[in-house]
């Protein structure tokens, strides 16, 4: 038995497309794409897919995206200025030059006085925002589930009569 479930949306300036299929097999085992700033949540996720998907190989990919997706921030290193300022002092006092340093040319010539760093999405914000989607994916997963469960029932049936109806002819 195969399953498959799709949803998507668009809310509050972020868009969400969530995608799982399922084949039959003997244990759950659950493979998951999502953006790498979802990390700290891929747990959460996998637990409720768990609790609804007993068995089976079980792919689910997220795309979250959104306007307040990564974006870069500043981190300045005070102590580490100090120390280049008090180095620059001592230098310029050693060769007598005039004290003519400016605050944005000591910051720009000087390395990781203020470092770069990526900030993503908040993943709380983000799991209270795909967690409903995740639970109407699953909704509509076990959905399909069944009703291909049943098929698979009255197809048996139809084949199970065709072998009666046979063994009785013989």
């Amino acid at each position: 038995m195969t399953t498959f479930a799709r949803v998507e949306y668009i809310e509050d300036g972020w868009s969400s497309v969530l995608e799982l299929k399922s084949v039959n097999g003997k244990f759950c085992d659950i493979h998951i794409r999502l953006p790498r700033w979802m990390n700290p949540i891929e747990d959460r996720i996998k637990k409720l897919v768990q609790e609804r998907m007993i068995r089976g190989r079980i792919d689910l990919s997220i795309q979250h995206e959104g306007s307040d997706a990564t974006r870069s921030v500043f981190k300045p290193d005070p102590d580490l200025g100090r120390s280049y300022l008090n180095a620059v002092k001592s230098l310029a006092n050693d060769l007598g030059l005039e004290k003519t340093l400016d605050l944005p040319t000591l910051l720009c010539s000087l390395k990781d006085v203020i470092t770069v760093q990526e900030q993503g999405p908040d993943t709380e914000k983000a799991w209270e925002r795909i967690k409903g989607q995740l639970e109407e994916l699953l909704d509509k997963a076990v959905e399909m589930s069944v009703t291909e469960g049943v098929t698979l029932e009255k197809d048996l049936q139809s084949r199970l009569s065709k072998i009666e109806q046979w063994v009785e002819d013989i």
